[in-house]
């Protein structure tokens, strides 16, 4: 870098204001542990509670650490011509020049304090037939998990060959239950993996993948205890890290197990990155896996110019990832990477690629071509808090390269905010209270058209896109719900709009005609507690229609308002069905857990059938599997098996004893 380079960079950094900000209390270690409930636990007990409440701190810290940027204007890093299309992209190829970015962060973060100001960050179509990758065990239809992109799988907490059930225990996670339910009538336990766990660390499953006799465990590592170290900068000179120990940072990835013989699952790869866990996709025997790295701001330059290089890990191996595959745009705020690694699961001998851009994120969506990673941000103008979406873009079809960013006012509400279609992105904001906007982008995210203005003085409650058109409900008190139509990508314009009480959560496609809503009833003056399944006439795109609804008698929830994964469409008949508690009418601690079945016919929706559990005492069921006649159901700790037809329960297993739980009675879904 060049002298004047640097005093111009020097100049910059004095120019911008200092506002110190205290940390918000959510985010505080207290906070974080009241994530876990439970009465008086044992030694061995506390060990694993303290698992789960550090891996919760360490996405929520790490997350919001990504979206918070320094509030400084950092050095700028040389750019490089890109690959293909033109765009606001920069990079570098010299490990120096990002070393010198980090020390520049650093000597910011002495005056300024790092943590001390917050942006808050916050965390994070159908499949097709094969989209879990499994075969259909004696030609039975099977359930697959619910995925948004055709031919893009989804990892899940559990997986279903046809055979055996794959399980990741939410209340110790470090643990992952093959059931076989060969015999639904007599289940039992097949096998148990324990993740990797050393004196330092230990590994928590966060989801998982069946393909071609393997079993990819999703996970990242936390350490067994949370430290506060003086040689880091942050609040006061030290930095509490929730997400490394001794000085090594969190980091994730794929653990690759051999399940040829499924009652003896054998580790045979791991592949980690450095930071916490975001997401994973899976296309083709193409496993991309994606992270969210916040370098620490060590005092010590050795340190720093080690930390500052996000790295990869190939069975326990270290390595940099390439200069060249380090991306850090012009008036970079953050000191928070996105990392992808693609891993080739056809060629298991395939060294894995890996990119990182600086600027953290906290959800993607993938086509089968490209990976977008999303991050929201907030600045303060003119004494008013604005909302941003920021998007990197990656493509996977030849190699692994960084290709385009974008930011956009408002914020996104989750994956189905975002969509790919005929080579255009497009995206749904919302500036709350305010307005919602969809935009159009090209490849290189250059914006080719933009809808501004949707519902203003309303917040976006759900996001759909299906092909050329886009499904937007917002909310106050009533529930519209937009069709936007996509079909001239410069001119997006509202096609329909339906005004009905309460409102919808997750929009799920059921037909080319007709879209399942799930969310919250209510009346003209707003909500009522209770849980509602919309079914929505979208034929005449002009004037979309609720033809029918399913309503709960009582106060009732469920998390297939807002974890799509836990909507189950049974292939063979095209009903569906979705977790559901209901609150009994007599007293609110009386909870009724179930699987609630639904059929549609001649566009009316029905109640097919329940599922029910024996009590609550081990929670919701949080997930629902079929195969053939018999539908599954997890809690925390138990999986039933039900007669489809009859509904009547067949058998119950208890997926870890009490020595393997977290005090027996600590409850942690997903």
């Amino acid at each position: 870098m060049k002298n004047t380079d640097r005093e111009f960079l020097k100049t910059l950094q004095n120019k911008i204001s200092e506002e110190p900000v205290s940390l918000p209390e959510k985010l505080s270690p207290d906070s974080i542990s009241e994530l876990v409930e439970g009465e008086a636990l044992n030694k061995k007990s506390r060990k694993t509670v303290k698992r789960i409440s550090a891996a919760a701190a360490c996405a929520i810290i790490l997350f919001a650490a990504a979206a918070v940027g320094l509030r400084f204007y950092g050095p700028q890093i040389k750019p490089v011509s890109p690959s293909e299309e033109s765009g606001p992209q920069a990079g570098t190829d010299d490990y120096a020049e990002i070393r010198e970015f980090f020390h520049s962060v650093r000597e910011k973060s002495k005056s300024n304090s790092f943590f001390d100001e917050y942006n808050t960050a916050e965390t994070s179509g159908a499949a097709d037939d094969s989209a879990d990758g499994v075969s259909q065990a004696e030609n039975r239809a099977i359930s697959q998990t619910d995925a948004q992109t055709q031919g893009v799988q989804e990892a899940d907490i559990i997986k279903n060959d046809g055979r055996y059930l794959y399980i990741v225990h939410r209340a110790n996670p470090n643990k992952i239950v093959i059931v076989d339910a060969i015999n639904p009538n007599k289940l039992k336990t097949a096998a148990k993996i324990s993740l990797p766990e050393t004196d330092d660390e230990f590994y928590t499953a966060r989801e998982i993948f069946l393909y071609d006799g393997k079993l990819i465990a999703l996970a990242d590592t936390s350490p067994k205890s949370d430290s506060v170290y003086p040689d880091i900068y942050g609040n006061n000179g030290a930095y509490t890290v929730y997400g490394n120990t001794g000085g090594t940072v969190n980091r994730c990835g794929a653990l690759i197990y051999d399940i040829s013989d499924v009652t003896k699952p054998k580790k045979t790869a791991e592949y980690m990155l450095d930071g916490c866990y975001i997401g994973s996709r899976l296309t083709e025997g193409t496993l991309l896996v994606t992270s969210n790295y916040t370098v620490p701001l060590y005092k010590d330059d050795k340190k720093l110019d080690s930390a500052c290089i996000p790295s990869g890990y190939i069975n326990g191996i270290q390595y940099q990832i390439p200069e060249k595959q380090i991306h850090i745009l012009p008036d970079n705020r953050e000191n928070s990477y996105s990392v992808i690694m693609k891993i080739d699961l056809k060629d298991g001998g395939a060294q894995p690629q890996t990119c990182a851009v600086l600027g953290g994120s906290s959800d993607l969506y993938c086509s089968k071509t490209d990976i977008y990673l999303a991050k929201r941000s907030y600045e303060e103008k003119e004494g008013e808090s604005k909302s941003f979406t920021q998007i990197f873009r990656f493509s996977f079809e030849n190699g692994l390269e960084y290709k385009s960013e974008v930011k956009l006012p408002g914020e996104f509400l989750n994956q189905f905010s975002m969509d790919e279609y005929n080579g255009f992105f497009r995206i749904a904001t919302c500036e709350r209270n305010l307005q919602s906007y969809v935009t159009v982008l090209d490849k290189s995210l250059s914006v080719i058209g933009s809808l501004g203005g949707i519902a203003k003085g309303e917040s976006v409650y759900a996001a759909r896109f299906i092909g050329n058109k886009a499904y937007i409900v917002t909310f106050y008190q009533t529930d519209p719900l937009f069709v936007i139509d996509l079909s001239n990508p410069s001119s997006p314009k509202i096609e329909g709009e339906l005004k009905i009480p309460g409102f919808s959560n997750m929009l799920y496609p059921y037909s080319d005609t007709l879209l399942i809503g799930v969310g919250t009833d209510g009346n003209e003056s707003g909500t009522n507690g209770k849980l509602k399944i919309s079914l929505f006439d979208i034929s005449d795109k002009s004037n979309p229609k609720e033809i029918s609804k399913a309503v709960s008698g009582t106060s009732a929830y469920s998390i297939a308002s807002y974890e799509h994964k836990a909507y189950m469409k049974f292939g063979d008949t095209g009903d569906f069905a979705i977790p559901i508690l209901s609150y009994g009418a007599s007293s609110e601690s009386e909870e009724e857990p179930f699987i609630c079945a639904f059929r549609v016919d001649n566009g009316s929706i029905s109640v097919l059938k329940k599922y029910k559990a024996d009590s609550s005492e081990n929670g919701m069921f949080i997930r629902g599997a079929y195969t053939g006649g018999t539908v599954f159901a997890i809690n925390t700790n138990e999986l039933y098996a039900f007669d489809r037809e009859t509904g009547e329960k067949i058998d119950k297993i208890t997926l870890l004893d009490s020595s393997e739980l977290p005090g027996g009675n600590v409850v942690v879904f997903n």
